[in-house]
């Protein structure tokens, strides 16, 4: 736990500049956050959608699903206003501000695809929704984080928000029952192999965070088991 925090410090000092431009810093870190700081994982299948619903419903506390989370900023930059001097073509501005709204469409679109995706290009989509109102008490992490780097970054946004209390669930399935129910689901893209892919590309990438969060933080939960079985052992970790 010492050389995650020690890590996360060199990715702290942007954080406070960030949230204390936005005047964030002190309001969000003085709120007393009565949790859960939740992040799920899980292959897809594994029931994450379900839990974080149950999780939200009960502990009041937002699920934040990467995936929405890049597209409702996909949805807002194609509404918003470019800032002055972006529409100047050639200039600065307009070059990053362009930059920005194709970042974050090719993020989406890999994202949608069942792909991972680079860490700068998550990274501050996350920060920004972590600030908001409605996380102050705690949330649910759905998507994110999917890579060391990542939960390194996460550590570094909680640290200034002044949270030391993240708690990490796996929800945990047999290949074979994640494959069963992405057939059942039926999708186009789940056929012709790209489950299969999927599922590794999971697998392969997964390890290392868990790797991170292994200890007190990591809960593993057999998602193998009937919804109030699973719902009773939420019960119990958060809980305790």
């Amino acid at each position: 736990m010492f050389t995650k925090i020690y890590q996360s410090k060199l990715l702290t000092l942007p954080l406070v500049l960030v949230l204390s431009v936005c005047g964030l810093a002190n309001e969000v870190a003085a709120e007393d956050g009565s949790g859960p700081y939740l992040v799920l994982i899980g292959a897809p299948k594994a029931g994450k959608t379900s839990s974080g619903k149950y999780i939200s419903k009960n502990y009041g506390v937002p699920t934040i699903n990467v995936l929405k989370v890049l597209q409702d900023e996909v949805a807002k930059a194609a509404n918003a206003k470019a800032p002055p001097g972006s529409r100047r073509p050639g200039s600065r501005r307009s070059t990053a501000w362009s930059a920005r709204n194709k970042s974050m469409k090719a993020a989406l679109k890999k994202l949608e695809n069942g792909e991972l995706v680079t860490d700068d290009a998550l990274n501050a989509s996350v920060l920004a929704r972590l600030v908001q109102d409605d996380c102050k008490n705690g949330f649910v992490l759905d998507g994110y984080p999917v890579s060391v780097e990542q939960a390194m970054y996460l550590d570094g946004i909680l640290m200034t928000l002044g949270v030391d209390s993240l708690q990490v669930i796996l929800l945990d399935i047999p290949d074979e029952l994640a494959l069963q129910r992405m057939a059942e689901r039926g999708r186009a893209d789940d056929k012709d192999g790209f489950a299969e892919a999927r599922l590794a590309l999971f697998r392969s990438s997964i390890g290392p965070v868990l790797d991170f969060y292994q200890g007190d933080d990591l809960h593993v939960v057999d998602a193998s088991k009937d919804r109030s079985t699973i719902q009773a052992e939420l019960d119990r970790i958060l809980e305790r």
